[in-house]
């Protein structure tokens, strides 16, 4: 009983790693949980469930701060104009929803 049970639980976490693979590569489309437990082929329910259970956050959340990181990082990474200046013009973007930052459907 307890090999099926520990049988389950790696598959459970393959999944999840599976879901923040196909999030990292889809970072810039407007991801819903529906589309990441498509592609892990479960219920979004179930997906919800074991991604929280493991990372202690929900998709979305995830979804928020990677997105916040990676802004942070081009804001770091672009030396040469100013910083408001940058900084202004991602404001620009996430509003206009040409950026893939914000705007998910989750």
């Amino acid at each position: 009983m307890q090999i099926v049970r520990l049988v389950m639980m790696i598959a459970a976490v393959a999944g999840v790693i599976y879901a923040l693979e196909y999030m990292e590569q889809h970072l810039n489309d407007n991801i819903t949980t529906e589309n990441v437990a498509a592609a892990c082929y479960c219920s979004r329910s179930t997906l919800e469930k074991l991604f929280r259970y493991v990372n202690h956050m929900s998709i979305r959340e995830y979804l928020v701060r990677r997105r916040l990181t990676r802004a942070a990082r081009d804001i770091m990474s672009e030396p040469d104009s100013g910083e408001k200046e940058y900084a202004d013009s991602l404001v620009e973007k996430i509003r206009s929803g040409n950026h893939g930052y914000g705007k998910e459907k989750l």
